[in-house]
């Protein structure tokens, strides 16, 4: 539960509606009195990442940002965020 209020809270503060893997890990990372830069001495990664938010349906894309397809998380759409949080 707290991983998808962190992440409402990454998107909603950014603006978007959709981000790439490496910049919502970093995004998480840099939270006030977030653990996910130190889960079990490890920081929370993309593989790691795409487990828990598998739990909740959602799933990562390829989304174009600035022309480049890369991989990443969108807010809305199917296996999108916004289902999640509606949850």
């Amino acid at each position: 539960m707290r991983l998808l209020a962190d992440l409402r809270h990454v998107f909603t503060a950014n603006g978007t509606d959709r981000m790439t893997t490496a910049d919502l890990l970093t995004a998480l990372h840099d939270l006030d009195e977030s653990n996910w830069a130190d889960l079990h001495g490890k920081p929370l990664d993309a593989r790691r990442l795409g487990r828990e938010l598998g739990k909740y349906g959602v799933r990562s894309k390829d989304i174009k940002i600035s022309g480049h397809a890369i991989k990443g998380y969108r807010a809305d759409g199917e296996d999108g965020l916004a289902d999640a949080w509606s949850r």
